[in-house]
């Protein structure tokens, strides 16, 4: 999971330091034009895959407190039950 957080953040700033990087020409050209928004629409979907893999990890996260908290309600409730079973002997 980490690691394709990792690897989406890694696209990602290959993606922005290109389009930060890009100059137009002087004048402009059509072909500069193209370029540059062929760069913005894979910073876009770059951008997108982050957020995603962002998203996940922090599902992730979140389902991994929810299954531990479980577990210790379930930890707690079995030692409620075995502390009334001791007292009923």
């Amino acid at each position: 999971m980490i690691q394709a957080l990792d690897e989406a953040r890694a696209r990602f700033e290959l993606a922005d330091a290109e389009l930060k990087s890009f100059c137009f020409s002087c004048p402009a050209t059509a072909e500069d034009f193209e370029k540059w928004k062929q760069l913005r629409e894979i910073w876009d979907l770059r951008d997108e895959e982050l957020q995603s893999a962002r998203e996940a990890v922090k599902e992730w996260d979140l389902r991994s407190h929810l299954e531990r908290d479980d577990r210790r309600s379930l930890n707690d409730d079995r030692r409620s039950l075995n502390d009334d079973r001791s007292a009923l002997n």
